[in-house]
């Protein structure tokens, strides 16, 4: 088994998030970045290198894990943990720009056309984490 890891990566507009997919290279599926876990990172460390190759993000990525999945490649399975990335900057330039596009889209679309390898169960824990995100920072704010 092979152990891969990858963001969901949001960005808020007027307060409203957005997720970020990027295509992936046969440009036949929408996906958000991942990748094999290096020797001598964690996961979510591994994640963060991911969403810049791959989609030319960088930010903080919340290390409460939204789960794992399993799914066939290279004659193997691939273990995928997932997680949140709170989106800070959108780099112009970035490794694999010529041969993936990225797309912001809002929840609607993203639950369409994301992956179907990602279970629902857990894409579907996205707004509860986005919701306790977003009651500590008015908290925050307002002390």
């Amino acid at each position: 088994m092979i152990q891969q890891s990858g963001v969901v990566p949001i960005h808020f507009q007027n307060a409203k998030p957005l997720f970020l997919v990027i295509n992936n290279r046969n440009k036949t599926r929408w996906i958000v970045p991942k990748g094999v876990v290096e020797s001598g990172h964690t996961p979510a460390e591994s994640a963060l290198k991911e969403a810049m190759e791959e989609a030319g993000v960088t930010g903080e990525i919340l290390l409460q894990s939204l789960g794992d999945y399993e799914y066939r490649k290279w004659d193997d399975v691939l273990d995928v943990e997932l997680f949140i990335l709170f989106v800070a900057k959108i780099h112009e330039n970035w490794e694999e720009q010529n041969f993936r596009e990225r797309r912001w889209i809002n929840w609607e679309e993203f639950l369409e056309i994301v992956d179907e390898r990602i279970p629902r169960s857990i894409l579907e824990r996205i707004p509860q984490l986005l919701h306790l995100t977003n009651d500590l920072n008015k908290k925050e704010k307002n002390t």
